[in-house]
Formats: structure tokens, C-alpha cells, sequence
């Protein structure tokens, strides 16, 4: 029993390149890790980034909240802002 799970694990893993453990916010809502990243891109009129909590404020207010319903720490925007995410470009 034991191998079959063993290679049933490992077939799930290479083809969709994970197997067990927590799902990450790409996979449970991919609009906030486009939503990040946008919001993320230099200005063009100033030249400059915003800071990461300010990024978490702002996806707070567009209603995007953690699992436990409150605001995203800059943490976690940061790891989000650094995925590497294939989306269309209609989002």
C-alpha cells in the first residue's frame, strides 16, 4: 500500500508540480497576485514603487482579505509580488 501511494505522489507531483500541503494564493485566487503586482509597477509620473504595506492597505480595501478575513501582512505581498504567474491579459 504504502508504494502505491509512493508513486501515485510522486506522478501528481510531476505533472502538476505539487503534491499535498497548503494550496498558495496563486492557486486559490490568482486575481490578487495580478491585482499585487499591478499595483506594484513603477509610476510613470513619479518614478516610484509602492511600499508593500501600502499595497496590502490597498488590496484590503478592494475587499481581498487573508484566510482569517483581515489584511495581508507586507510579508506575504512581497512573496506574492515575486511569483511568476501566466495569466491572460484580460484580467
Amino acid at each position: 500500500m504504502g508504494k502505491t501511494l509512493k508513486v501515485a505522489s510522486q506522478r501528481v507531483k510531476r505533472e502538476t508540480g505539487n503534491c499535498g500541503g497548503r494550496k498558495s494564493i496563486k492557486e486559490m485566487n490568482p486575481t490578487v497576485v495580478h491585482v499585487a503586482k499591478r499595483l506594484r509597477r513603477i509610476n510613470p509620473k513619479t518614478k516610484r514603487q509602492r511600499s508593500y504595506d501600502k499595497i496590502a492597505m490597498d488590496l484590503f480595501e478592494m475587499d481581498f482579505t487573508n484566510s482569517q478575513g483581515g489584511k495581508f501582512s507586507k510579508c506575504v505581498v512581497m512573496n506574492t509580488c515575486k511569483l511568476n504567474l501566466n495569466l491572460p491579459q484580460d484580467l
